[in-house]
């Protein structure tokens, strides 16, 4: 007796294809959160080996007599008495003599590996000069890296390590790759940040040990100044945050330097707002901070990534 024989099926059909498909797109869907998240963290715990690095380099700096033994400056010494503009100093990478608004972000550059990442001369005025700021300037004759001085300037380091060497960036560079900032080009574009894994600049502020206040307002100097970063941090549109006290960019806590910086616990206050404490402590005093944006791009969140916690 004839029996019929099956076909065999040696394909799927469409059916059975969008079943496969939507399965995978599924899973794929189900586990993108996951790998973004991994990801995210990755950069989070890269970024935090940059902070310990700089740090590293700027007690490397700290430790050489021959640069005057204490951290590296996070702003310009020019008192605008000699036509340095307060707050400026010579571009170090040109000879024209530009006067560039000063950061504390670049100036830790400066000290950690110097313009060229050759090492730093330091900050000393140079001979006859009244301020390093007036007499950084690299290729101009008597500048601190002056390239045709018959006796250049003693270099030292580089003290960042190999994490923080290979990501410093110009201003102009990270800008790019979305860091909103105004007027970042030219020579202030040209300046070099050590950049975060999130294409942000690390902030840089030394403390002022002898000041009474917690941050400097007005003619009353603080521990920590905000200006030292604010060419990067506060600008009319700016989202990148901790605007000093009273600017109209972020009017209220917890949006100002004061209220991020403040180490609560030592200054015995939970209060949102600093000037509702009896007494305000910033956080290593006697120091300088460290502080990376974070995921979000923003200073002065809770994603920062930063040298005291």
């Amino acid at each position: 007796m004839k029996t019929k024989a099956r076909k065999s099926r040696d394909a799927f059909t469409l059916i059975e294809l969008l079943v496969v498909v939507s399965i995978i797109a599924l899973l794929i869907g189900i586990a993108l959160p996951s790998f973004n998240k991994v990801r995210l963290q990755a950069k989070v715990t890269d970024s935090k080996q940059l902070i310990t690095n700089l740090e590293t380099g700027i007690e490397s700096f700290r430790a050489e007599r021959a640069l005057g033994g204490r951290v590296p400056p996070s702003s310009s010494d020019a008192a605008g008495g000699s036509g340095m503009p307060v707050g400026a100093y010579v571009d170090p990478l040109d000879s024209s003599g530009t006067a560039i608004p000063s950061t504390g972000a670049a100036l830790l550059v400066l000290a950690l590996a110097g313009p060229d990442n050759q090492g730093t001369a330091g900050f000393r005025p140079a001979t006859g000069a009244a301020t390093w700021a007036d007499s950084i300037g690299g290729t101009g004759s008597g500048g601190l890296y002056d390239t045709g001085a018959a006796t250049p300037a003693t270099r030292y380091g580089p003290y960042a390590g190999a994490t923080a060497m290979k990501r410093i960036a110009s201003i102009e560079s990270i800008s790019k790759k979305g860091f909103a900032a105004p007027n970042f080009s030219g020579h202030l574009g040209e300046q070099k940040i050590f950049s975060d894994l999130f294409d942000s600049p690390i902030l840089y502020y030394r403390a002022k040990k002898a000041a009474r206040a917690m941050v400097t307002t007005g003619t009353q100097v603080g521990v920590y100044d905000h200006s030292d970063n604010a060419p990067l941090t506060t600008f009319a549109g700016s989202k990148h945050g901790i605007a000093a006290v009273g600017t109209g960019v972020y009017a209220d806590p917890p949006n100002t330097f004061d209220s991020f910086i403040i180490d609560r616990k030592a200054s015995g206050c939970d209060e949102n707002n600093p000037a509702n404490c009896l007494r305000s402590i910033p956080y290593r005093p006697q120091d300088f901070l460290l502080i990376s944006a974070g995921p979000d791009g923003t200073w002065g969140t809770k994603d920062d990534v930063t040298n005291w916690k």
